[in-house]
């Protein structure tokens, strides 16, 4: 009997300490659930944040200082490629590509950011039949500058890479100047010229006019003028009979007188 409650004694003795162990183990493995899962969930969302950013990254990294000046000679486009940039002086375009790309991941943008502080958000665009069959590119038109490269990324997210392909710069002052007064030079030339045969063809026609105008005037003096009218001397009477040039006027009357006597003695012989 007392045997009995002595090891009673003992198992109630050593069962809260078991107790206070299971919730010891409970507790930490509680705690490390939810310390692990919130690290996961940390890690996950700067996974998340990162990846995107690394994608689309610009693929040139700018060498030692980051920068990519806009005189580079290893992004200089050649002629051909710069042949429709129609860029004013003291302007600079920079291309870029998008690779593994076509006209369906439009709408995108490109943010470039360079050394001045200047910060260029612009729309890609891709060449083909609409939505586009090419890859996604990108026109940034600046100043003279440098392109900070890790600051410098599109919207894309797939695997290709985000490319600068090449620079276009526009002429220098100097070749502008020469090239407009050029342009205004040709432009004077040209309405001098056109000045020129205006008056040329205006006063041919004048004279064509005048020469016109006389051979008119000569050809109604010879049809309606008849034969000239002689200088000086008197014109004759032409309105006289053959006896010794009577007028005949007075022919006239004298016929009518004779008539009148007939008349008269016919009359006193019938009485």
């Amino acid at each position: 009997m007392s045997g009995a409650l002595i090891i009673q004694g003992v198992s109630a003795a050593i069962r809260p300490e078991r107790e206070g162990e299971a919730i010891v183990r409970a507790s930490f493995s509680r705690t490390a659930l939810r310390s692990g899962l919130g690290l996961i969930a940390v890690l996950g969302l700067v996974f998340a944040l990162a990846l995107p950013a690394l994608a689309n990254d610009l693929h040139q990294d700018g060498g030692d200082d980051g920068l990519i000046s806009w005189d580079d000679p290893e992004f200089q486009g050649t002629e051909e490629e710069c042949a429709d940039a129609d860029l004013a002086a003291g302007e600079v375009l920079w291309h870029f590509i998008h690779t593994m790309t076509d006209g369906n991941d439009l709408p995108s943008q490109v943010h470039a950011a360079f050394d001045s502080g200047l910060v260029v958000d612009e729309d890609g665009f891709s060449n083909g039949p609409p939505p586009g069959n090419s890859v996604v590119m990108y026109n940034v038109v600046t100043g003279a500058d440098s392109l900070v490269a890790a600051d410098t990324f599109d919207d894309i997210d797939n695997d290709g890479l985000l490319n600068l392909s090449h620079i276009c710069a526009g002429p220098e002052e100097s070749q502008s100047q020469s090239q407009s007064q050029s342009q205004s030079q040709s432009q004077s030339q040209s309405q001098s010229q056109s000045q020129s045969q205006s008056q040329s063809q205006s006063e041919s026609q004048s004279a064509s006019e005048s020469e016109s105008e006389s051979a008119s005037a000569s050809s109604s003096e010879g049809v309606l003028g008849g034969n000239p009218t002689p200088a000086g001397g008197e014109v004759p009477d032409t309105a006289t009979g053959v006896f010794n040039q009577v007028p005949a006027t007075i022919l006239s009357l004298v016929f009518l007188g004779a008539i009148a006597m007939l008349v008269v003695v016919r009359l006193a012989r019938e009485r």
